[in-house]
C-alpha cells in the first residue's frame, strides 16, 4: 500500500507537495520540479504491481511508449525512474483544469447539458489525439470523461496511458494478466466478450462518450455494470435525437457509426471519425422524431433513414446505420409488422386435392384429346387444344408421351382412372394435418453463443486498496497505550478495482504482530461497487506491552478462500499512557528525590526564503522543531493541503509552504508525541508582506 507519507519529500529532481488522486494501478502526486520551475504530477505505481514476473518490462516499454508521444491533445511524459527499492514513477505535464467527468458532473446537477459546440469539439480533439497514437500502434483502452483533462485553454487533454497496450504480435504481452480492461459505461461490444480488439474500439467508446456529452446521459444503463456489459454486447444503440432533439442529423448519425456493434461497420481510423465530425452543421434544424413503434414503407418496400438524405452525401463516407430504426417517405405510415418478411404458411390438406383434382383433370383431358373414351373423340377439324405446363411438380413429364400402337378399350381406360383415384385417396389420407410435426417444420440452428458473463467475470481486475488502519475513532491517530485491552480497530477498504466486489468476502488476519486476535474473519457484508469505500471493525484483546512500532498484515478471501486482491500490512505504534500523580505522596524516609518535569509539548516555526514561485504563487520555507513531552519521535501534520502534509522523526522538518500570491497564508500546525500519545496544534498565520524584501506585489 502506499500511503501519503511523501508529502514534502525531494525525490531526484522533484519535491513532493500533496497527493492529488489514486487509482488501481497507482497514485498520483503533485510535485514541483526546481531547476525547470514548473509543476509536474507523479505518478506511483503500486508496490503489489513489482511482484509480478513481467511488471517491470511491462513498466519501462509503457514509459518509453508514453514518453515518444507528443501531441497537443495528449498529455506528456517527461521521466520515469524508481525511488527507493520498489516504488517505480512516472513524471507526467500537469494539467490543472479538473477532468471532463467533474465537468460533466457538474452541469448534471445543475440540470444543464454540454453546449453541442463543445461536445463536437472536445470529441474531435480526442479523436485527433487517438488518431495520433495510433498510428504509432498505441491503444488507449480506456476512453471515459475520468481520463480526459480540459487544460486552461479549454481544450480536451487525454491523460492516464497507463493501460495502453502496444498492439502486434506480442500484444498480449503487455496487458496485466490477461485482464479486461475498460469502464463497463463506455466498453465496446469485442472487449465485453473478451477479446483483444484493435484501435477502432477506442472509436467505439469515444462514441459513446460523445453520446454522452450530446444528450446529457450514457446510452445504456442498468442496475450492475455487468448488465450495462450485457447491453453494449447485444442491445441496439439508442438514437440520441431521442434524448436531445437539438442534435442535428449528422451528428447523429455519426455518434451512431461510432458506436456500430460490428467494428467493420464503424469509422475505420480516428481520422475517418474527426473529419466527420468536422462536417457536422450544428446549425441545421433536426427534422422530427418519428413516432416511437413506427416505420414508413416505401414503395418498392425499401426501408431508409430516419432523417431525409442519405449521409453517405451529408457528411461524407457516414453511411446510414439508423435505417432499420426509422423511416421518412411520402407513403403512408405502417407498422413494423407489415414491412416484416411474412411467416411461412402451413400449406392445408385441401391444396393438396385440389392439386390431385388438377392432375386428374389433365389427364383426362389427354385421354378425351387422344379419343380413348367412345363418343368423346373430337372431329379431324377441330383445332387442336394446347395445354400449357404447370409450376406443379409430377412424378413424370405430363407431355411428349408416345401413344401406345393398341388402343385400349374404354373399360381398360376406366380401370385405369380409378387406380389413379385409388392412390390419390391414400395420398391424401397420409398428408399431413394442420399441425405440422418438428421432423417437418425447418428450424433455425443457433450458433453458439459465448458465456459472455463468464469470460466477464473471468477478465475483470480486481484490487483493493486499504485507505487507512486505525485504533478507536481517529482515522488520524495510529497509535495506542502498551498493554491496552480489547481496544477497537478499525479499516478503511476501497475497491480500486474494475469491477464490483461480490458479497460474502472476509478480512482474515495473515501474518506480523496479531495483537492477540483469534476470532473469526471479518465478513464484506453486500455487494461493493467500484471505487466504493467500506470500513470493518473489531476489537483487539491486547496491545504489545513495549514501545514500538508494530506491523500486521491482513488479506480479503473470497467465498472458496482463495486471495482476493494483495495482503496489505498496517501499523500501529504504542506508546507508555500517562499515570496520575497520587494526591499524597508517601511519606520519604531519607532526603527525597526530586524528579525533573516533564516540558509541555511546543514548537518552533521558522521562515525562511519566500520567493515568487510560478506566475500566481509564493512559497516559503518553513522549519518546525517540537519539544516536550517524552522528547520525540513526534509525527507531524502541517495542515495547507489535503490531505495534510505528514512527517514522522525527532525533527527538526523542512516544510515548503506554497500558496496563492500576496495572500495570507492561515493554517494549523499539529504533532503528536508517539511515545505517549499527547497532541498539540496552533493555527499559524504568515503575511508574505513581513518576509518579501519590500512587501508582496502582484504579478
Amino acid at each position: 500500500m502506499t500511503t501519503d507519507t511523501l508529502s514534502g519529500r525531494t525525490i531526484g529532481k522533484y519535491r513532493i507537495v500533496e497527493k492529488i488522486g489514486s487509482g488501481g494501478m497507482a497514485e498520483v502526486y503533485l510535485a514541483v520540479q526546481e531547476n525547470l520551475d514548473r509543476h509536474v504530477a507523479i505518478k506511483f505505481m503500486h508496490a503489489f504491481l513489482i511482484s509480478e514476473q513481467d511488471f517491470l518490462n511491462r513498466f519501462e516499454r509503457e514509459a518509453k511508449a508514453m514518453a515518444r508521444l507528443n501531441h497537443a491533445n495528449i498529455v506528456g511524459v517527461y521521466d520515469f525512474d524508481v525511488y527507493g527499492e520498489n516504488s517505480y514513477y512516472l513524471v507526467m505535464e500537469y494539467i490543472d483544469g479538473g477532468t471532463l467527468k467533474e465537468k460533466l458532473a457538474g452541469l448534471a446537477q445543475a440540470g444543464e447539458r454540454l453546449p453541442l459546440e463543445q461536445a463536437v469539439r472536445f470529441a474531435t480533439e480526442v479523436a485527433d489525439a487517438l488518431a495520433y497514437a495510433h498510428k504509432r500502434e498505441m491503444v488507449h483502452r480506456d476512453i471515459k470523461p475520468a481520463n480526459i483533462m480540459i487544460n486552461e485553454a479549454g481544450k480536451a487533454v487525454l491523460t492516464d496511458f497507463g493501460i495502453v497496450k502496444m498492439m502486434g504480435n506480442q500484444a498480449m504481452a503487455y496487458t496485466a494478466t490477461g485482464a479486461l480492461i475498460g469502464t463497463p459505461a463506455y466498453m465496446s461490444p469485442e472487449q465485453a466478450l473478451g477479446k483483444s480488439g484493435d484501435a477502432r474500439l477506442d472509436i467505439y467508446s469515444l462514441g459513446v462518450l460523445l453520446f454522452q456529452m450530446a444528450t446529457g446521459q450514457l446510452p445504456y444503463d442498468a442496475d450492475t455494470p455487468l448488465a450495462v456489459v450485457m447491453k453494449h454486447v447485444n442491445e441496439p444503440t439508442p438514437l440520441p435525437g431521442a434524448f436531445n432533439p437539438d442534435v442535428p442529423y449528422q451528428l447523429q448519425e455519426a455518434i451512431l457509426k461510432a458506436m456500430a456493434k460490428d467494428p467493420d461497420d464503424r469509422f475505420q481510423t480516428a481520422d475517418e471519425f474527426a473529419a466527420a465530425l468536422r462536417q457536422v452543421n450544428l446549425s441545421a434544424k433536426s427534422p422530427p422524431m418519428p413516432i416511437e413503434g413506427t416505420v414508413v414503407a416505401q414503395p418498392q418496400g425499401t426501408v431508409v433513414s430516419s432523417m431525409a438524405p442519405h449521409l453517405e452525401t451529408a457528411v461524407g463516407g457516414v453511411t446510414d446505420t439508423a435505417a432499420s430504426r426509422t423511416a421518412v417517405g411520402k407513403t403512408a405510415i405502417a407498422t413494423p409488422e407489415d414491412l416484416a418478411p411474412p411467416p411461412k404458411k402451413k400449406r392445408p390438406v385441401w391444396l393438396y386435392l385440389i392439386i390431385a383434382l388438377i392432375v386428374i383433370g389433365g389427364t383426362v383431358g389427354g385421354l378425351l384429346a387422344a379419343g380413348i373414351i367412345p363418343g368423346l373423340r373430337p372431329t379431324p377439324t377441330t383445332a387442336a387444344i394446347v395445354v400449357e405446363p404447370t409450376n406443379t411438380a409430377t412424378a413424370a413429364p405430363a407431355t411428349n408421351t408416345p401413344v401406345p400402337e393398341d388402343t385400349p378399350t374404354p373399360e381398360d381406360t376406366r380401370d385405369a382412372v380409378a387406380e389413379v383415384l385409388a392412390t390419390l385417396t391414400a395420398v391424401a389420407a397420409a398428408l399431413p394435418s394442420e399441425t405440422p410435426t418438428p421432423s417437418v417444420t425447418p428450424t433455425r440452428t443457433p450458433s453458439p453463443t459465448p458465456n459472455a458473463t463468464a469470460t466477464y467475470l473471468a477478465s475483470c481486475a480486481f484490487d483493493v486498496e486499504l485507505v487507512s488502519a486505525y485504533p478507536y475513532s481517529n482515522s488520524r491517530f495510529n497509535s495506542v497505550p502498551t498493554e491496552a485491552r480489547n481496544f477497537t480497530m478499525n479499516w478503511a477498504l476501497k475497491n480500486s478495482g474494475t469491477c464490483p466486489w461480490p458479497a460474502g468476502l472476509t478480512w482474515k488476519y495473515t501474518g506480523g504482530e496479531a495483537f492477540g486476535y483469534a476470532d473469526e474473519p471479518l465478513v464484506v457484508e453486500g455487494v461493493v461497487e467500484v471505487d466504493e469505500e467500506i470500513t470493518l471493525q473489531t476489537s483487539f484483546p491486547e496491545a504489545p506491552d513495549s514501545v514500538g512500532t508494530f506491523e500486521a498484515t491482513w488479506q480479503l478471501f473470497d467465498a472458496d478462500g482463495e486471495p482476493f486482491g494483495p495482503p496489505l500490512t498496517f501499523e500501529l505504534r504504542t506508546y507508555i499512557p500517562v499515570t496520575a500523580t497520587p494526591a499524597t505522596p508517601p511519606t520519604a524516609v531519607g532526603p527525597t528525590a526530586t524528579s525533573e518535569p516533564t516540558q509541555d509539548l511546543n514548537f518552533i516555526l521558522e521562515i525562511n526564503d519566500c520567493e515568487y514561485f510560478g506566475n500566481i504563487d509564493l512559497r516559503c520555507k518553513l522549519t518546525i522543531t517540537p519539544y516536550g513531552g517524552s522528547g520525540g519521535p513526534y509525527t507531524l501534520w502541517v495542515n495547507d493541503t489535503r490531505p495534510a502534509a505528514e512527517y514522522r522523526g525527532s525533527g527538526p522538518f523542512t516544510h515548503w509552504a506554497i500558496w496563492r500570491r500576496c495572500a495570507l497564508w492561515i493554517n494549523r500546525i499539529e504533532f503528536q508525541d508517539d511515545n505517549t500519545g499527547e497532541r498539540y496544534w496552533e493555527d499559524r498565520v504568515i503575511d508574505p508582506n513581513e518576509y518579501i524584501p519590500g512587501g508582496c506585489t502582484l504579478p
